[in-house]
């Protein structure tokens, strides 16, 4: 059968020349004429007319300038339960101008790979990750970029409900995409059209573009994201860079994995936006997704209830009160004028109580029963000592020892970690999680070593109870990025993953995310922390991203004394937040946003969401403290896990996407 790009090579004239005369002969089939590669009736030709320079029953295959399109391979699509649809995004549907689609087809592979990018945005949030405004005669209108010089000359329009351009013609939920304009052509007036043209446009659509492109013709991933997408391998290991795609990969993975899966996040916040994507975009199957933050995936194999992270504050005080009686034990931890509990917390919580297993094994880097601290001891100070020294290293111990009865207040997630590993270690397996066929972890970094030993001690008896099926693990992270003290290492990561399998390698390293002068930014901040830290202790693999063009960006710097903090709110509130880069806001900081209307988050809440336009508060008082905490000599050694924790928190807060203009606030402190 012919084709309407083989038509329109036979006749001599364009494409949409072939679409317009099929539209206006059969306007109930306009969406299927969406592709050159549709397929055309005998009735379709008869309303065409033979085109006079060919005999459209003679022609053979499509030529060999026109390669026929790839074979889609078949989608094992996931639905997720029933919970995870209550909490999910209800996703914004669009409708697409007939022009757009054309465009599509024409449009060089880099522009069109970023307008699907925009479009899936446009489904899963119901925004683009940048957005402009119109003025004058289109005022209305909002655009987003999707590259060209600068990443600023072409522009995807749209529309929502009750826009001027559209006014109530669309339904609730509705967008309409208009088409890919040149930033030179925002003066010249352009009209929504007739509704014929509007195209519907579904989560289905999105992803069949995607799986009939590949990186010639412009896929909304990188080669990279591609391999990390399609790989079907039983253990996975992806290192990425800030800003790199991992979650997006690990996101478009999930829907060609068979089986049930089970998608971990670090937040809620995170994994209520992985419910909404996964809610929309892998919808054929039910029952088959469910998404758990670390936390809750370790309760419910431990039986226990969710435990709470525990703020800074209920450190201190907790610390101060088991302590303070024992304070001559301390040796160097004892504290004194420039002494902050959470050194001695990042510290436990890193080495000891995040590396106990509780089988009692004494290997390099595991070192106690949590049930008898005395079994370890000389394990965990032979290992320490040369780090931080001996007589730190066996004050600690009686620290552990001491803070034994609060380690479920103190150390949630390795407290979680230990019950749910004994369990699995054991053959016993929650029930909702017997017949998984899949964990994908996103944030690996933030795990400490026990709660990785409990991920893999499930895969493994899952595996025994199914007769050596064990589900598949692929975990995702980036060293330089963790926010918790967990003395990640990857050696340490894929010494635990080669107990259940060979892990294959995955690499993420170009910056999708940020524009150049965020990202030089970035790695400024990086290179200055990173330089004070000791070479044992800098993460591994931080070598300098590559950065794809994207849409221009600053970085401006606010120079205010504390008692102008109110002004500086009010000059910020059109930003998308203001950043703390630490674990807590400041009481006083949150009341003053939140007069002002500003959204305010600590590095935490802020972790892996997506901003056009921050703020971040201090972060040259921040990156002073990193460099005070591990060059004051007599706590320099101690300090180690929690600065490596702070390191990230410092560039945690810097545009996620595309900015216009980020901006740091001081307040009171000159750099």
């Amino acid at each position: 059968m012919t084709t309407i790009g083989e038509y329109a090579d036979r006749a001599r004239i364009s494409v949409s020349e072939v679409k317009k005369r099929l539209r206006d002969r059969f306007p109930d089939r306009k969406r299927q004429y969406a592709s050159p590669d549709h397929r055309l009736g005998a009735e379709e030709i008869a309303a065409l007319g033979a085109p006079a320079h060919a005999s459209l029953v003679e022609l053979p295959g499509p030529p060999a300038s026109r390669p026929a399109p790839p074979a889609r391979p078949p989608l094992r699509l996931a639905q997720p339960s029933a919970q995870v649809a209550r909490r999910a995004h209800a996703g914004t549907r669009l409708r697409v101008h007939q022009d757009m689609l054309d465009w599509m087809e024409r449009a060089p592979p880099t522009l069109r790979a970023a307008a699907l990018r925009a479009m899936e945005a446009l489904v899963a949030y119901g925004h683009p990750n940048r957005v402009k405004g119109v003025k004058g005669v289109n005022k209305g209108w909002l655009r987003t970029p999707v590259g060209g010089t600068s990443g600023m000359q072409w522009y995807l329009w749209y529309a929502g409900r009750g826009a001027s351009p559209v006014g109530d013609r669309l339904g609730d939920g509705e967008i309409l995409v208009r088409g890919v304009r040149h930033h030179d052509e925002t003066p010249t007036p352009i009209v929504a059209g007739a509704e014929d043209d509007w195209l519907p446009w579904t989560p289905a659509d999105l992803l069949a573009e995607e799986d009939a492109t590949d990186e010639r013709t412009g896929h909304p991933l990188t080669g990279a994201q591609r391999s990390v997408v399609t790989s079907l391998a039983p253990v996975q290991v992806i290192r990425g860079t800030p800003g790199a795609g991992k979650t997006t990969a690990l996101l478009h993975g999930v829907r060609r994995l068979p089986g049930a899966v089970v998608y971990v996040t670090f937040n809620t916040t995170l994994g209520d936006r992985a419910k909404a994507w996964l809610h929309l975009f892998c919808a054929e199957a039910e029952g088959q997704v469910s998404v758990y933050t670390m936390p809750s995936l370790l309760a419910r194999q431990g039986r226990l209830p969710l435990l709470p992270e525990p703020d800074p504050r209920t450190v201190a005080r907790t610390l101060r009160t088991r302590l303070d009686p024992h304070v001559a034990e301390l040796g160097p931890w004892r504290e004194g004028p420039r002494f902050d509990p959470a050194l001695l917390h990042a510290e436990l919580h890193a080495q000891v109580f995040g590396r106990c297993m509780p089988e009692g094994r004494v290997e390099r880097g595991v070192y106690l029963d949590a049930l008898d601290l005395s079994t370890g001891g000389a394990a965990y100070v032979a290992e320490r000592a040369p780090a931080i020294g001996r007589e730190a290293a066996e004050a600690a111990w009686r620290a552990a020892r001491l803070l034994l009865p609060d380690e479920q207040q103190l150390f949630p997630g390795p407290a979680l970690a230990r019950a749910a590993k004994a369990l699995a270690d054991a053959g016993d397996v929650a029930p909702d999680l017997a017949a998984i066929d899949w964990i994908v972890v996103d944030e690996v970094q933030d795990l400490t070593l026990v709660e990785i030993g409990a991920l893999t001690s499930l895969v493994s008896a899952i595996g025994r109870a199914r007769g050596g099926r064990a589900p598949g693990l692929r975990v995702s992270g980036d060293e330089g990025q963790t926010l918790r003290p967990t003395a990640f290492a990857w050696s340490d990561l894929e010494q635990a993953l080669r107990s259940i399998g060979k892990p294959e390698p995955q690499a993420l390293d170009v910056n999708l995310r940020s524009s150049r002068e965020v990202a030089a930014f970035l790695q400024q901040v990086t290179d200055v922390l990173y330089r004070q830290l000791p070479k044992g202790v800098r993460p591994r693999g931080q070598r300098r991203a590559g950065i794809e063009p994207a849409s221009g960006g600053e970085v401006l710097l606010v120079r205010a004394p504390a008692e102008r903090l109110d002004d500086v709110l009010a000059a910020v509130a059109g930003i998308d937040a203001l950043i703390v880069p630490d674990r807590q806001v400041p009481p006083a900081l949150a009341e003053a946003a939140r007069r002002r209307n500003v959204r305010v988050l600590s590095s935490l809440q802020a972790k892996g969401l997506d901003f056009c336009v921050v703020g971040v508060v201090d972060l040259g008082r921040a990156v002073a403290e990193v460099h005070e905490l591990v060059t004051e000599g007599s706590i320099a050694s101690l300090a180690l896990e929690h600065a490596r924790a702070r390191r990230p928190r410092a560039g945690r807060g810097l545009p996620r996407r595309r900015p216009t203009g980020p901006r740091r606030a001081d307040h009171g402190r000159r750099p």
